[in-house]
């Protein structure tokens, strides 16, 4: 792990489950703002017209005062539980360099623990425990809280023709700006990232036509994904995705529905090493912070952190350099060795017409059913969907660049992986 970056394999103490972060004091040079004005580290202000930073008391329109010392304030430490190993590649890609962003915006003032979610609390509980403050980072997933959230449901419908996770993940930011009913399902967190997968299939043996889908039994990561596979005759059978390769390799498994982007951390190339680039059903995520968390943080160190590491640009990024650059980076383990030449086995893109195929008798069904229902619950899903389907057709934004370096900025631009 690169300099700067501090990782924590380790259950957190039972006080941080409780408060949700703690705290420790760490030196901070100390002017003080002027005379009355509270701002800068220190309370000092002079007195008079006076105003030498930093000086208690100075009189009348004297000088400044002697330099003080330094003083304490509170580092605040936040835990980020998230479900790939430590050492997988979307931790040292992004997690750490996103961590290392805040606490560099941050002069140091905020540090990231992470942790793995299981450590703490089941897959199924990661929304309540991220809203009673069990942790103060973690991902909010539809699929995951089944009846928690509705509209999300609307823009992972198969074959939508995203151009890319990081265009997904821009517009669906803008979703969340635009509908009002959107961000309502959020209220109870502060959004941070949006955090999206473009689901493709992975499998045992090579397959390129809707006929090729029968009797294949299938794991999925969303309800969406289930009923397509279901739809093109394959047979649905759940298997959590870490467990996977195994249930491939006895036998359990013919194939699931994922992406490029925990493709080696999960090592689904040891069974599944066959890639068919057909949308089978998105699945928008969001990573999100406590909102007791957030607000705690005050207004100061907020403004330094929107628009830098949450938001728009940020969730752009997450979307390019997380899963859009993901199949190259496993090339490149791939050319280092790390994994063997036949982990990817190949990948197959249908043609335009088997590919409306794949849409129509997929994902048709799914959408006269889903859209529908949600309007006739009085959500705007028809316009949701709709609007996202116009940002679809407009997007024509270059690749984000990589974030701008700082001076102990570990991270090379467009490496995927880092050593």
């Amino acid at each position: 792990m690169k300099k700067g970056i501090k990782i924590v394999l380790a259950m957190v103490l039972v006080s941080l489950l409780v408060l949700g972060a703690c705290v420790k004091e760490v030196p901070v040079p100390g002017p003080a703002g002027p005379a009355g004005e509270a701002g800068a580290a220190g309370e000092a202000g002079a007195a008079g017209e006076a105003g030498a930073a930093g000086a208690a008391g100075a009189k009348g329109e004297t000088g400044a005062a002697a330099p003080s010392e330094p003083e304490a304030v509170e580092q605040i430490v936040l835990t980020f539980a998230h479900f790939t190993a430590l050492d997988s590649a979307e931790q040292t890609r992004i997690y750490a360099p996103w961590a290392h962003r805040i606490e560099t915006e941050t002069d140091g003032l905020i540090q990231i623990d992470f942790v793995l979610t299981d450590s703490l609390f089941s897959i199924l509980d990661v929304w309540p425990a991220l809203r009673m403050g069990i942790v103060d980072i973690t991902l909010v997933a539809p699929s995951l809280s089944p009846g928690a959230f509705k509209l999300w449901w609307a823009i992972g419908l198969p074959g939508m023709g995203w151009p890319s996770v990081e265009a997904m993940d821009a517009i669906t930011w803008q979703l969340y700006e635009e509908f009002p009913e959107f961000a309502a399902e959020l209220d109870p967190v502060h959004p941070l990232i949006v955090y999206s997968e473009l689901m493709i299939l992975f499998t045992k043996e090579e397959v390129k036509t809707v006929e090729d889908m029968e009797g294949l039994k299938l794991s999925f990561y969303s309800e969406l994904s289930e009923q397509f596979f279901s739809n093109l005759g394959a047979v649905p059978t759940y298997v959590v995705n870490y467990e996977a390769p195994l249930a491939g390799q006895q036998g359990i498994l013919d194939g699931l529905g994922h992406s490029w982007g925990p493709y080696s951390g999960m090592r689904y190339g040891e069974a599944f090493p066959y890639a068919l680039n057909v949308d089978v059903g998105s699945t928008i995520l969001m990573y999100a912070m406590n909102n007791d968390t957030w607000d705690s943080l005050g207004t100061v160190i907020q403004d330094q952190l929107t628009g830098t590491i949450e938001g728009y640009e940020a969730s752009r990024f997450w979307g390019r350099y997380l899963f859009d650059l993901a199949y190259e980076g496993i090339l490149d383990q791939i050319d280092q060795g790390i994994f063997p030449a036949d982990f990817i086995k190949g990948v197959y893109t249908p043609p335009a017409e088997e590919m409306a195929r794949f849409a129509s008798i997929g994902g048709g069904p799914i959408y006269d059913t889903l859209v529908p229902g949600l309007d006739a619950e009085g959500y705007p899903a028809s316009a949701f969907y709709n609007r996202a389907i116009e940002l679809i057709a407009e997007w024509d934004l270059p690749p984000i660049s990589a974030w701008p370096e700082h001076p102990d900025w570990p991270y090379p631009e467009g490496a995927f992986y880092v050593d």
